[in-house]
């Protein structure tokens, strides 16, 4: 079994870029289980299962392939390599058609998960019959527990050069001045992977409501979400975090509904805080995360009064269908690409549709409408917006994402007192979401406050130290505003897929620094994307509160060569 690490991350920097990568390791891979007499089994996403009638051959491949990917990863930048983690059993196995199951497929899988990305572990049994056959570096890394198995697993690991550390991805942060936390994702605990959206919809809830309390830092799920898997090394995890402790969880089917476990860990340490087990249906399995919450803030901050619960509770979906309908939106939304986008605003709908009263399905469907906007800043996405905004507002008027959506369509529309009361509105009420400290932050560029803006871009960077670098543009707004034009220049030319805006603002800096051809080269980009696009729609699409701020930014894009 092999499995990409760090995907999903790399998918956020560019994801042109790692489907591509992802192509040709898939071709590395695909060859050398060929030339060792394998069969891939399965092939999904960034990972694949192989099938081989030799335990050497399996393991000649697997060393022969992590070799090869080395060469190939060396002759990409560090941004675009893909490192596969591999693990390797000898076990009976249950073949039906095409697939195979059982134990032995399954112990496979979790031994990937415990190699390093660049590394290969193998079960005992494996190492017992290649030990004395292959000249390999076999380290013991001695019985592993395992999930699904009952008795401990002994596990060893072949190590083919330096594996990248984690040190290398995640530099390590600054501790706040505050109990901090970072809730990572929580583990399904079955076999069944469509449960695997559930498991991580809870852990985002619980996220969702600790963010809400002024007095915790909470990192952002961008970043948490980044170390599935990585519950064996918890003080490296939080130190890369940048936070003292961790909340683990784990949830499985159970009687008439689901066993929900969950633990507050200070990482430095490895003792748990605060733990709970809960067996509940639905919908008592929000009730159960109500006590999640209130347990790990009470043991972080002491006693809180009820009014401090009652803001970090939302409302919540009445039934298991449409509360599934919104966790499968959020799973899609923002990730991939503009269909999955698509998808999700389908679910949001279909949440919608199944609960008239959940706030958050009318938020996301709100976010969603936003986007559209973003895309096209046509009126009737922004119509939208605002309609779904409007409507989770009257069910709760603390929904912070719903002042988000309205903060930002009323900025776009020159209503800027609109705007920055609900921005301030929604990081008043979620004072741990990075989002909303972008959206402030694009706030105070166009106010001409760039100096506060890089300020928020900074809070929102510390709470997501893993964030895929898209709000890269506002801050190279910020340094645009400021007269900052180098800086604008390499914050906007870091941006993994830039907008026609980005490059406006790029081919601006650019002119403003007297390099003529270049920003003609990034005006060239905006004009491909939107071939109708003058000064005078610049000009009006544009929300500066100062007319001195939109003369300096038209006086550059005249200068990069925009038509009039």
């Amino acid at each position: 079994m092999a499995d990409a690490a760090g995907f999903s991350r790399l998918m956020g920097v560019c994801e042109d870029a790692t489907l591509a990568t992802l192509s040709a390791t898939r071709d590395i891979l695909h060859a050398k289980v060929t030339q060792y007499g394998g069969r891939i089994v399965g092939s999904a996403g960034d990972g694949f299962l192989a099938e081989f009638a030799s335990v050497v051959d399996a393991v000649n491949c697997a060393v022969d392939v992590q070799r090869d990917l080395a060469a190939y990863n060396g002759e990409l930048q560090e941004d675009r390599r893909l490192r596969f983690r591999i693990g390797i059993n000898l076990g009976d196995i249950i073949v039906a058609g095409d697939d195979i199951f059982g134990d032995g497929v399954n112990l496979a899988a979790r031994l990937e998960k415990l190699a390093e990305p660049g590394s290969i572990c193998i079960s005992s049994d494996v190492y017992n019959q290649v030990k004395n056959k292959l000249p390999l570096n076999f380290s013991d890394m001695g019985e592993q527990v395992v999930k699904n198995f009952a008795q401990p697993v002994r596990v060893y690991r072949i190590t083919l050069g330096r594996p990248q550390p984690m040190a290398e991805l995640y530099p390590v942060q600054v501790l706040p001045n505050k109990p901090s936390l970072a809730v990572l994702p929580f583990v399904n605990g079955s076999d069944d992977r469509d449960l695997d959206h559930i498991s991580d919809g809870l852990a985002e809830d619980i996220i969702a409501e600790l963010s809400r309390f002024r007095d915790l830092f909470v990192v952002a799920r961008n970043s948490s979400f980044v170390f599935h898997d990585a519950d064996r090394e918890l003080d490296e995890v939080a130190r890369r975090l940048g936070v003292r402790c961790l909340v683990l969880g784990q949830v499985r089917p159970g009687g008439n509904g689901a066993v929900l476990e969950a633990r507050l860990v200070d990482a430095p340490s490895g003792q748990v805080l605060w733990e709970r087990r809960y067996e509940c249906g639905f919908p008592e399995v929000f009730d159960a995360l109500g006590d999640a919450v209130q347990g790990i803030a009470t043991t972080l901050l002491g006693p809180q009064d009820e009014r401090g619960f009652a803001r970090s509770r939302r409302t919540r979906a009445a039934n298991l269908e449409a509360y599934e309908a919104l966790l499968r939106g959020r799973e899609l939304f923002g990730h991939i690409t503009p269909a999955d986008d698509q998808k999700a605003r389908l679910m949001f709908a279909r949440a919608v549709e199944l609960d008239a009263n959940c706030s958050q399905a009318y938020a996301m469907l709100a976010v969603t409408h936003m986007y559209e906007f973003r895309q096209t800043r046509q009126a009737d996405p922004a119509e939208r917006a605002v309609k779904c905004a409007k409507a989770a507002l009257a069910m709760d008027d603390d929904d912070a994402t719903a002042h988000q959506v309205l903060g930002y369509i009323s900025l776009y529309r020159k209503r800027f007192l609109q705007a920055q009361f609900h921005m301030s509105k929604a990081v008043g009420l979620d004072p741990n979401d990075s989002v909303a400290q972008v959206r402030m932050g694009l706030l105070h560029c166009y106010l001409g406050k760039p100096s506060e803006a890089l300020d928020y871009f900074q809070r929102s960077s510390r709470l997501n130290p893993c964030h895929p670098g898209r709000h890269l543009g506002v801050q190279g707004i910020a340094y645009f505003v400021a007269r900052r034009y180098d800086d604008a220049i390499l914050a906007l030319g870091k941006l993994p897929s830039p907008h026609y805006w980005d490059c406006a603002y790029l081919a601006a800096a650019y002119a403003m620094r007297g390099r003529i051809d270049e920003g003609r080269a990034a005006l060239s980009e905006v004009l491909q994307a939107m071939p109708a696009f003058a000064m005078n729609k610049l000009a009006a699409a544009e929300p500066f509160q100062s007319v001195t701020e939109l003369t300096h930014f038209v006086d550059a894009m005249h200068k990069a060569g925009l038509p009039a």
